[in-house]
């Protein structure tokens, strides 16, 4: 899996830009990458917006997993 992080400027501001759906692919997993200790104020609906670090697995559902990992 590869490993997704967040880019801050050096004023505290994020980094990114809004990608047009037309570009868009297929969707993907994100998983977050936990440490020895976890962030006590992770929640449901608030651990993309805190979190620095994420997991991209690509092997998202069985059907995504066959199609990526039979050699051609």
């Amino acid at each position: 899996m590869h490993v997704l992080q967040s880019v801050k400027r050096t004023n505290g501001e994020y980094l990114g830009d809004v990608i047009p759906l037309s570009q868009l692919q297929s969707p993907a997993q994100l998983v977050l990458c936990f440490n020895k200790s976890m962030n006590k104020h992770f929640s449901s609906r608030n651990s993309h917006a805190i979190a620095d670090e994420f997991w991209l697995n690509k092997y998202w559902d069985k059907e995504t997993f066959y199609m990526l990992s039979v050699p051609e």
